[in-house]
């Protein structure tokens, strides 16, 4: 994974930046100085700078920035359509850049806290990011923004979530978007209205959410969702019931272990085929689900600290796992019958990966 590395070492500086509301580009503000010490002039920090006649004064603008805040799972997504481009969070800002041109960067602000989580679209038409609970209004509002891409301005902002916002996850089909909180709420809204669909408040925070197969029932599609709870795992079908003129979420759990198998899921993906679903844990091992009868089938330990990151090629039908002991294995196979074909360690624990367009490599964080 010649990109994976090449990647990694772009993104391996750990930065942050602070955003005030209204103010400059994410690291400068306008704030006031403190009071002046005996002897010295005060200076009026909000006025006009004074120039010589004939001088011409020039806007400071921020070139670009290093950095990734790196806290959050998958916060960092290479775009599906254009090879060189990516999407990632530093501090309350959304940051759209170039793999080939590090001064090639564009920021999205709207957020006034850390943006906890980002999604990018199929076709890569949208991006959507979600924050943490804000501190400065009240109900302490977690708000979700989905931008347009073409133009880099937003498109909804979408309310409901009032603690972190953990997952976000487009419909395959570009029509819906999900929201899982620290809230423990599950949210999804039409994408063409802003309205909200489904609202479900759940016993635990929803780990894992995965949008699997999309079938035509009617006029409206039905739609097949993973959704993981350290306790319980289920395939539930998301669609319109005439009747009640409304979205329904029901479905039945996965088959376990009689023995039984908690576990704390922390990433997800389908098996290039869409016959299996394959989540991450927090004890660093892959579980196996066959979607067709829903069943478990298999638990493949891969590394420690965590099982973070699932990236599936959808040509060679290689399955890329990122550690949180650092190390990202390629691993081949299917059901309970898996082959380690090679690995490599990076400097730190892995929190996000992606694959690129053209399907050579990653973009990692570590």
């Amino acid at each position: 994974m010649a990109a994976s590395v090449r990647d990694h070492q772009m993104f391996s500086g750990r930065g942050s930046a602070r955003q005030d509301q209204d103010q400059g580009p994410p690291g400068f503000s306008n704030r006031g100085a403190e009071a002046p010490s005996p002897g010295t002039v005060p200076v009026d920090v909000n006025a006009p700078p004074v120039m010589d006649d004939g001088a011409e004064g020039e806007v400071l603008e921020l070139e670009h920035m290093i950095g990734f805040t790196g806290k959050n799972l998958d916060t960092i997504i290479a775009h599906p359509r254009l090879s060189e481009v990516y999407v990632k969070s530093v501090g309350s800002a959304v940051v759209v850049g170039d793999l080939n041109d590090p001064h090639n960067q564009e920021f999205l602000r709207g957020h006034d806290m850390e943006v906890t989580a980002l999604a990018v679209s199929a076709t890569g038409a949208f991006i959507a990011s979600g924050q943490a609970g804000t501190t400065h209004r009240k109900g302490f509002g977690a708000p979700v923004i989905v931008w347009d891409f073409e133009t880099r301005r937003p498109l909804l902002t979408l309310q409901g979530h009032t603690e972190k916002v953990n997952i976000l996850r487009f419909s395959p089909d570009e029509k819906f978007l999900a929201a899982c909180g620290q809230d423990l709420l599950l949210q999804i809204w039409d994408l063409q209205t802003g309205e909200l669909i489904l609202g479900k408040k759940f016993k635990q925070v929803v780990a894992m959410f995965q949008w699997c197969d999309v079938n035509q029932k009617g006029r409206r599609n039905v739609y097949d969702i993973a959704i993981g709870s350290s306790n319980n795992v289920a395939l539930d079908q998301l669609y319109f019931d005439p009747a009640r003129q409304q979205w329904i979420l029901d479905g039945t759990s996965m088959a376990m272990p009689t023995a039984g198998m908690t576990r704390d899921y922390l990433c997800s993906s389908r098996s290039a085929d869409g016959d299996e679903l394959l989540a991450g844990t927090s004890v660093g091992d892959l579980l196996v689900f066959k979607l067709t009868s829903h069943v478990y089938r298999a638990s493949v330990p891969v590394c420690s600290g965590g099982l973070r990151a699932i990236v599936v090629c959808p040509t060679t039908f290689v399955i890329y796992c990122g550690g949180g002991d650092g190390t990202v294995r390629k691993l081949r196979g299917d059901d309970m019958r898996w082959t380690l074909e090679g690995e490599a360690a990076l400097d730190g624990a892995v929190t996000s990966m992606s694959m690129v367009s053209n399907g050579t490599g990653g973009l990692l964080k570590s």
